[in-house]
């Protein structure tokens, strides 16, 4: 059975976010915000996958900086914008936008 670890990102207060999510699994990083996978990270294949709605609300976009955060990813929304790949600690990854 795979591992599967699933926890509430934090509020910039310290609480638990409620509907904001990052899933762990083998070798898949997630941030689900509601019903929406709205980042999805292959470190196997290194590529970042960003849903439509990726943008929706200033409330995503606030919770994916503190999910890229939370998983050691030193980049912020904006540097998704325009690339199609993107350099994190010395690696490569592929931008997909869904």
């Amino acid at each position: 059975m795979k591992n599967i670890n699933v926890k509430n990102l934090n509020t910039p207060q310290g609480n638990k976010a409620p509907n904001q999510f990052i899933i762990r699994l083998e070798n898949k990083v997630i941030f689900k915000s509601y019903e929406s996978n709205i980042v999805e990270i292959d470190s196997i294949n290194k590529v970042i996958k960003l849903d439509k709605d990726w943008k929706y609300s200033s409330t995503t976009t606030r919770y994916l900086n503190i999910f890229f955060k939370e998983i050691d990813f030193n980049i912020r929304n904006t540097d998704l914008e325009s690339q199609d790949e993107i350099l994190i600690d010395g690696v490569s990854y592929q931008i997909i936008k869904l």
